[in-house]
């Protein structure tokens, strides 16, 4: 009995010791998407990043080029590029209202995306976000320390003034114990991102 009991104490120890890592993800493509109907795609940084200029970076090199692997016959500008022809064309305020107008109404404004578009001689644009990042202290007997990120992905067609396709992706890490510090945020959203990654369309 005496060792039924221990072993159990050891199960039991085992499970509250580890690392736990989680990910959630939510996606979206319209149901009125034709493949061929985008040929060109300007891909943006990362909007108002809450993370660290390099790890934002990071990420959405990895997606650019996991997307560009699920698309090589579709032209896709890079990040560097596509954020030089906004600017150039004076369309960053433009984009800004767009997106703004997006969140407030929940409908793409079609004449600005319109602009955009027709402006930069592309058929879509697809930009991600930090949409939340939060993480709290372990407290020894209470708790223990949690990263959690949450990173969105949107794909609009400037033709026809739609949203083709989205990806929100929550990647959460917990600490093994209530002693260890905060997980680190690049390793929570590497787990976000390899969960997105594997979503990605193929247009």
């Amino acid at each position: 009995m005496s060792k039924l009991i221990f072993a159990s104490g050891l199960l039991v120890y085992f499970i509250c010791t580890c690392t736990i890592k989680k990910v959630n993800i939510h996606t979206y493509i319209h149901p009125g998407y034709i493949s061929g109907q985008i040929h060109s795609i300007a891909f943006l940084s990362v909007r108002e990043s809450q993370v660290k200029e390099l790890e934002s970076r990071r990420m959405n090199t990895r997606v650019f080029h996991a997307f560009l692997d699920k698309n090589p016959h579709i032209e896709i500008l890079s990040q560097s590029k596509s954020t030089s022809l906004i600017n150039g064309n004076h369309l960053s305020d433009t984009w800004t209202a767009f997106l703004e107008n997006y969140e407030l109404y929940g409908r793409p404004d079609v004449e600005l995306l319109g602009t955009i578009g027709s402006t930069l001689n592309i058929d879509g644009i697809m930009q991600g976000e930090i949409v939340e990042l939060t993480q709290i202290e372990g407290e020894v007997g209470l708790n223990r320390a949690t990263t959690e990120v949450k990173i969105r992905y949107r794909l609009f067609d400037t033709f026809r003034g739609r949203l083709v396709w989205e990806a929100v992706s929550d990647g959460i890490k917990i600490a093994a114990t209530d002693t260890e510090p905060l997980p680190p945020v690049w390793d929570v959203l590497k787990i976000a991102t390899e969960k997105l990654l594997y979503y990605l369309p193929s247009l």
